[in-house]
């Protein structure tokens, strides 16, 4: 190591002493600086020990450079003798200016000595490793160093003023923003961009100062430059790395960690958190074997302990314990590393969450014994092949069939030698090669096969080729069930296609039958209801002649069962159309207008049962409720929907047309009673034909049955809720329409 340079600063406080040594040496570490602020204590100074060199500020007032120089003169001769505030010719020159008055000789002597010490100076000002210059506050260059030279590109100081300030400085502002600092700070640094000769920039750390007059006023700006590319390259790279680093220890599954010498934590990355429920401050300073359970710890120790002796990663797994108490398993990877002497540092590496994976393959395991368990027990054969047709293994049933006492015995077996028959043998491989060679499974192979006891049975057959982890054919896989009951199950199974046939054949001809005596009900009933009708009415209406009060109460009960009797075979008729498989009814779509149909119907029920009109609410909550469907189908939907409440609630009861809007452009139409209400049994199978919901089952069951017809035409279903004494509501949904739309 070389030898510290042995610095005597003459100067009035160590803050001037610091400037000095910092402007000529920078932040060498390897200068020694002592300060002498007066006669003693440069007489005493130079007794002590041999110095490199002396320095003196220019502004010192407590001992002058020029008594100072006397002194060395007469005392040490041999030391060289630097006078600096700038560390310029000019300041060595002032200086010497200001020595007293002396005889020729002596003041030779002193000049030629001021001399070699301006030499020297210089020496030194071009040969420190940083760039020393100085400038006015304008931007002018007043004395630069090799470095600075060097540093820029330029081979002159002249060369540097042609350029200019401003484009040496890649942002100008930096220079200002220098001198703005250095107006009131004693000693500032700055790093900024210089442009370089060749166009290429650079990164410089400046440090400077402003120099003043003994009147304070400003003189020029001094300072040193460093060239700090290199250094800003490395931390930025270091920075770069640090962070690539880790990002990929923070943002990779595994658990990365540090332990020191004495194996506990030292780092620990973000994944603990997920992995154990620890925060990584938690765990820092902390052993590995303090999160394990006394068990574990105790058998991971001498794994850990043999980790310093490995040269290369170990890896082992090992259980650690969740902060909530459950038990992870961990895949460690991990290394021992050392200081710069060879001694163990710690221990770096990584763990990885395998509790699924063990989990897997034990459920692997597990799988693998239920499959074979499967293979022994379920009914159909199993077989395997290789390329030669040589028998693999097999499930318990196919050896059975092979007479084999156990699966295993089939192994390196070939059909040739169990029980088949030399023809049955010779199919089989047939197949078994057209398989392989196609790389084609063939299903439903309809085989015969020789029985143990020697009666022949029928197996159904499917082969699939097998492949290697390449996709290469590497045998063939065979199932087999024995049909020889299916077969003759088919048999039977052909006579009684037979007889349904027939039968069907009969169902026809009865559904005609029916249609024919519905179309004879439509036809022979309706005639004379229509007569009869007529007359009771011109009957009732007085047109016939006088009618006592009895027969007049006759005639009308009459005439209500003949409607009755109408609606009945009207509703039956239309049930068939509708449920009829060739005929489909297709609604006229238009604009329903709601409202107008409500008051109708409302009317209509009260005109035919002479309830008064508070019986009956029409509540139109949507406003303007137009609905696209079939006019005359929609009132036939509201009308049966009045009936049912009619018939089922009760003479009390209120009934409620409500129309309200729903999502997704439709309104919903509901009728609703607060009469005595259905049991769930009869909520489920209200829409089924036949099926009446009244108090007195009186009607057929076809009215709610013609409703959920329409309605499915219409794309639509009906809802029902109801509880028994509590009311019943039916409603359902239909698209909002524009009046005249079609």
């Amino acid at each position: 190591m070389k030898a510290p340079l042995q610095v005597l600063v003459i100067a009035d406080s160590d803050e001037q002493t610091d400037a000095l040594v910092h402007r000529l040496y920078g932040e060498d570490e390897n200068v020694i600086r002592h300060r002498a602020d007066s006669r003693e204590a440069l007489i005493a100074q130079l007794e002590v020990r041999p110095w490199d060199v002396v320095l003196s500020h220019q502004q010192s007032r407590r001992l002058k450079p020029a008594e100072a120089l006397k002194i060395l003169a007469e005392l040490a001769p041999s030391i060289p003798f630097l006078c600096a505030g700038g560390a310029s010719t000019g300041e060595i020159t002032a200086v010497r200016k200001g020595l007293p008055a002396c005889d020729e000789p002596e003041h030779r002597w002193l000049t030629q000595r001021l001399e070699q010490s301006e030499a020297m100076y210089r020496q030194l000002f071009d040969r420190v490793p940083i760039g020393i210059f100085r400038s006015t506050l304008d931007g002018k260059l007043i004395e630069v160093n090799r470095v600075v030279l060097e540093r820029s590109g330029y081979d002159s100081l002249e060369a540097l003023n042609r350029v200019g300030m401003h484009n040496l400085y890649v942002d100008y502002r930096d220079r200002e923003r220098l001198v703005e600092m250095a107006r009131t700070d004693s000693n500032v640094a700055i790093e900024t961009r210089m442009r370089r000769a060749n166009g290429e920039t650079i990164t410089i750390q400046l440090q400077a100062r402003v120099i003043r007059n003994d009147q304070g006023v400003p003189l020029f700006l001094e300072g040193t430059l460093e060239d700090i590319s290199e250094r800003k390259r490395a931390e930025i790279a270091l920075r770069e790395s640090e962070i690539r680093y880790r990002t990929l220890v923070e943002t990779i599954s595994d658990w990365a960690w540090e332990t020191d010498a004495k194996g506990n934590f030292s780092y620990s990355s973000p994944r603990v958190m997920d992995l154990l429920g620890y925060q990584p401050e938690e765990v820092l300073g902390k052993s590995p074997l303090k999160f394990m359970s006394p068990q574990e710890a105790e058998r991971v120790a001498p794994i850990m302990n043999g980790m310093a002796m490995a040269a290369e990663p170990v890896v082992f797994e090992h259980m650690m314990l969740h902060r909530d108490g459950r038990e992870i398993v961990l895949e460690t990877q991990g290394m021992p590393y050392f200081d710069e002497e060879g001694r163990l540092a710690g221990h770096r590496g990584v763990d990885r969450d395998v509790t699924e994976r063990r989990r897997a393959d034990r459920d692997l395991r597990e799988s693998q014994q239920m499959l074979q368990a499967v293979l022994d027990t379920i009914p159909v054969r199993v077989f395997w092949k290789d390329c030669d047709l040589v028998y693999l293994g097999c499930n318990k049933a196919f050896a059975q069939d092979a007479n084999l006492s156990s699966p295993e015995e089939v192994v390196g077996l070939t059909d040739f030698d169990l029980l088949w028959k030399r023809e049955e043998s010779e199919f089989y491989r047939e197949y078994d090669r057209r398989v392989m060679e196609s790389d084609t499974p063939e299903f439903h192979i309809i085989e015969p096969q020789l029985r143990k006891d020697g009666s022949e049975a029928w197996v159904d057959t499917n082969k699939i080729p097998l492949h290697d982890a390449d996709g290469n054919v590497v045998g063939v896989l065979g199932t087999y069930e024995d049909i020889t009951e299916l077969k003759r199950v088919e048999v039977e199974l052909a006579k009684r296609n037979v007889e349904l046939l027939r039968a069907n054949e009969e169902a026809e001809r009865l559904h005609r039958v029916k249609d024919e005596f519905i179309a004879m009900i439509s036809h022979e009933f309706r005639s004379p209801l229509v007569t009869g009708k007529g007359y009771l009415e011109m009957l009732l209406s007085g047109r016939l002649g006088y009618l006592s009060d009895l027969a007049h109460e006759k005639m009308s009960v009459a005439l209500r069962n003949l409607n009755r009797l109408s609606q009945l075979i009207d509703d039956i008729m239309s049930f068939h159309r509708m449920s009829h498989k060739e005929i489909r009814y297709q609604p006229h779509l238009g604009a329903v207008n709601l409202a107008a149909m409500f008051k109708e119907c409302a009317d209509e029920f009260l005109d035919r049962t002479g309830r008064s009109e508070n019986q009956i609410q029409v509540d139109l909550v949507a406003t303007d409720p137009v609905v696209l469907g079939d006019e005359e189908m929609i009132r036939r939907v509201i009308s049966n929907l009045i009936s049912n409440a009619e018939k089922h609630a009760g003479e009390r009861a209120n009934l409620t047309l409500r129309v309200v809007e729903v999502p997704e452009g439709k309104i919903r139409v509901s009728v609703s009673d607060d009469g005595s209400g259905m049991t769930p049994e009869q909520c489920q199978s209200a829409f089924e034909p036949f099926v009446t919901t009244g108090r007195f089952n009186n009607g057929m069951g076809l009215g709610l049955a013609i409703v959920r017809a329409i309605l499915q035409a219409h794309g639509s279903e009906p809802f029902v809720q109801s509880e028994p004494g509590r009311g019943t509501a039916i409603w359902f949904d239909l698209p909002r329409a524009e009046r005249g739309e079609t």
